[in-house]
């Protein structure tokens, strides 16, 4: 018989890791609603590598936090993991043909997911602070370059519209 604290301490763990992998299904949801909301092929590409750097890293990321699981709740993780993606596009998808969507709802979704986006890469994903100087204006102009490209992706998708 296995003593309450261990039990206790089990759950925690147990609970620690679901809370780390729903976080995981969450932004792969995300990433899909963000690839289910392009319009236009032009947007498209440019948001399918941004998307698939994140996507390598929460794999990558995923992949330590079940390789510490037992095998067969490491697979039915790994099943969900994967079906969040698709999902997340799906229901964008949906709410754009069959629900009728308007556009407002769409655009108001879209400032949502970049606002999440953004706010992880500017607290969750930041680099360390240095006090090299050349270091930081060379993660400034990382930023910068990123920004760059979604203001031209958005000036791409409206000369694709007219």
């Amino acid at each position: 018989v296995l003593p309450a604290s261990f039990a206790r301490a089990w759950i925690w763990r147990a609970a620690a890791e679901a809370l780390r992998l729903l976080a995981w299904a969450v932004h792969a949801i995300i990433d899909g609603m963000v690839l289910g909301a392009c319009d236009s092929s032009s947007t498209l590409a440019p948001l399918s590598v941004a998307i698939a750097i994140c996507a390598l890293q929460d794999v990558t990321a995923f992949s330590a936090c079940i390789s510490r699981m037992p095998h067969r709740a490491a697979r039915v993780s790994l099943a969900a993991f994967a079906a969040m993606f698709p999902a997340g596009a799906a229901a964008t998808l949906y709410a754009r043909t069959r629900a009728g969507a308007s556009e407002q709802a769409l655009q108001a979704a879209r400032v949502v997911m970049a606002a999440l986006f953004v706010y992880m890469a500017l607290f969750e994903m930041s680099p360390p602070h240095t006090h090299s100087r050349l270091r930081n204006c060379a993660y400034l102009l990382a930023f910068l370059c990123g920004a760059a490209v979604a203001g031209v992706t958005d000036v791409l998708e409206e000369l694709a519209h007219g």
